[in-house]
């Protein structure tokens, strides 16, 4: 049953760009904001999702953009904090709690059980973001299978069951399913290897792709020597799998790029020469993106003009770098592309702030 909570938001003006930011939680819990593969908004705008730690356990929680209201969504045992983020439908919000993947009707509350791994597999599966198809039927799951060995499979919304499709040799990360073909699955293997120059270019992928319908696997995304990638997503149609190219040594220049499904048609979308571009993600008419930067309590965060390629500062996050997901800005675009949420402890624990781009 949906609990609700008092207003935390305030409206604050960015010291650097004078641009409104809401902080829309308040206090010493963490409050963090989806990992920047999946979507935090409802379609229609009313609210964003967010995971707190604020009774002593992580749990799901929403915020009303306009009133500030919050409502905690679930009450589970076992919930992982950043494996949640919104269906395409707008409407729901999925999560995992141990062996179990759940939905919840954000506007009211009302929660189900999609799928139960209990009994059917031999671990649980991982805590990532679960990582829905294009038209919200499947949801594919990783878990090791046997030791040093993972297994993706594809767990069915409306049924309840689930379907083993590829076993990898090692460890993996970042499953998601390619929006326009439910067939094609993207991961990236463990451990890292793209930093040793001197592998073959095979061995030195950032991420594999599975196709389903052929039984097969390859590597997908792969960086020339002298780079790596990271943080890849697909946009909304899965036309194009765009990451973050970075520099090795070091991590800058860097740029936003993608590819095609097929692999090929590589382009660059932005390039920064001094700043270390971290987390992004492009809106559902494929016009801007929104990156984030990784640089300790003094980064910002940009709008790039898909057409022209130029980017300005929006706002500045000044979160902390640390390897903690419940710190990282991790930038989210809402359906419509009316706002931003993003998370920062520039005011010591974590937040969640609301960059409304209509400003």
């Amino acid at each position: 049953m949906l609990k609700t909570l008092s207003s935390e938001k305030e409206i604050q003006t960015d010291a650097l760009t004078g641009n409104t930011v809401w902080q829309m939680t308040q206090g010493d819990a963490v409050n963090c904001s989806c990992y920047q593969e999946v979507e935090a908004f409802t379609a229609d705008e009313q609210y964003v999702i967010f995971s707190s730690n604020r009774t002593g356990n992580f749990q799901l929680y929403r915020a009303d953009l306009e009133s500030g209201e919050l409502g905690q969504l679930c009450d589970v045992a076992d919930y992982r904090e950043i494996s949640f983020g919104m269906a395409r439908n707008g409407r729901e919000a999925l999560y995992t709690a141990g062996w179990r993947v759940y939905a919840v009707d954000v506007a009211t509350g009302e929660d189900r059980v999609v799928i139960d791994f209990e009994g059917k597999i031999p671990n649980q599966p991982s805590g990532a973001p679960v990582a829905l198809s294009g038209n919200d039927d499947r949801v594919v799951v990783a878990y090791e299978s046997e030791p040093d060995k993972t297994m993706l499979a594809f767990g069915f919304v409306e049924t309840g069951e689930f379907h083993d499709i590829y076993e990898w040799s090692g460890k993996l990360t970042h499953a998601q399913i390619c929006p326009g073909d439910s067939n094609l699955v993207t991961f990236d293997p463990g451990p890292d290897t793209q930093n040793d120059m001197s592998l073959p270019m095979e061995e030195r992928a950032r991420t594999w792709i599975v196709d389903i319908e052929k039984g097969e696997a390859r590597p997908f995304l792969t960086m020339p020597y002298g780079f790596r990638a990271t943080h890849e997503y697909w946009d909304c149609a899965g036309d194009r799998l765009y990451f973050h190219r970075k520099t090795v040594p070091g991590v800058v220049p860097g740029a936003i790029c993608s590819i095609n499904r097929a692999g090929e048609d590589w382009q660059e979308h932005f390039i920064s020469p001094e700043r270390r571009l971290g987390h992004s993600s492009i809106d559902r008419g494929n016009s801007f993106i929104i990156s984030d930067v990784q640089c300790e309590g003094d980064n910002e965060m940009w709008r790039i003009d898909m057409k022209t390629g130029e980017g300005e500062v929006l706002c500045w996050p000044n979160t902390s770098y640390i390897q903690n997901q419940t710190v990282h800005v991790h930038p989210s675009i809402s359906p419509p592309g009316n706002f931003i949420d993003f998370t920062s402890d520039r005011c010591g624990s974590s937040d969640v702030f609301i960059y409304p781009l209509n400003q």
